[in-house]
C-alpha cells in the first residue's frame, strides 16, 4: 500500500481489526480534534501527523495506528527530501 497523508489511508490501516463505518468515525473524530475539517484530500505532513497524534492518544488499536501513520509520514517528508536535494 502506498503511502497518501489522507484520512483513507488511516482508515484503511483500522479495517482489518475494525469495520469499515467504526475506521471512518475514528479517523473523523481524530481529524475534528486537531482542529480539521475531514475531507478526500491530501493533508500536508505536519497537519496529518497532528491527526495521527490524536489517533495515538486514543490508545489501544488508534495508538498503533496513530503511530504506524506519524512513521510513514515523517518517512515520507524524509525522502521526498532527499529527492529534491539530489535531483
Amino acid at each position: 500500500m502506498d503511502f497518501e497523508p489522507t484520512l483513507k489511508y488511516l482508515a484503511t490501516l483500522f479495517t482489518p481489526s475494525a469495520g469499515e463505518e467504526e475506521a471512518n468515525r475514528l479517523v473523523r473524530e481524530a481529524a475534528f480534534s486537531a482542529g480539521f475539517t475531514p475531507s478526500e484530500s491530501h493533508y500536508k505532513i505536519d497537519d496529518f501527523i497532528k491527526i495521527c497524534e490524536k489517533l495515538r492518544d486514543k490508545g489501544g488499536r488508534a495508538k498503533m495506528v496513530g503511530l504506524t501513520g506519524v512513521t510513514q509520514a515523517r518517512c515520507y517528508r524524509t525522502l521526498r527530501g532527499m529527492d529534491k536535494k539530489f535531483r
